[in-house]
């Protein structure tokens, strides 16, 4: 299963409404969660084969009309992806709100490393 299938099936435990990139429209009328890949690290093995281990590095965005529920989401979603089995998922920033003024929404931004196979 591909990363991004896995980190989505776990994300929607905590919350149902995920979406990769941008939320689609129409807009939720409740919480949602956005992933994105924005990085991540490369193994080069000197003898040029292909790597048996790969690296993401996952910005997940809760949005919700309460700062208080948003940081709630976040705080589950960092649990959940610290505690699986599926891949080796480790924070790389503590959390970092944000508000839309478009849509008067308030976000919980997080970015994790994510090592899979």
């Amino acid at each position: 299963m591909a990363v991004e299938q896995t980190l989505y099936s776990l994300l929607t435990t905590v919350c149902p409404d995920v979406f990769a990139d941008f939320a689609e429209e129409p807009m939720p009328s409740g919480d949602f969660v956005v992933y994105q890949q924005i990085t991540g690290d490369v193994i080069n093995p000197i003898a040029n084969d292909v790597p048996d281990l790969r690296n993401s590095r996952m910005q997940i965005t809760v949005w919700s009309k309460s700062r208080i529920r948003a940081n709630e989401l976040s705080r589950q979603i960092e649990d959940v992806l610290r505690t699986t089995e599926l891949f080796q998922a480790r924070p790389e920033t503590a959390l970092t709100n944000d508000f839309d003024e478009e849509v008067k929404l308030r976000g919980s931004r997080q970015d994790f490393s994510i090592w899979w196979k």
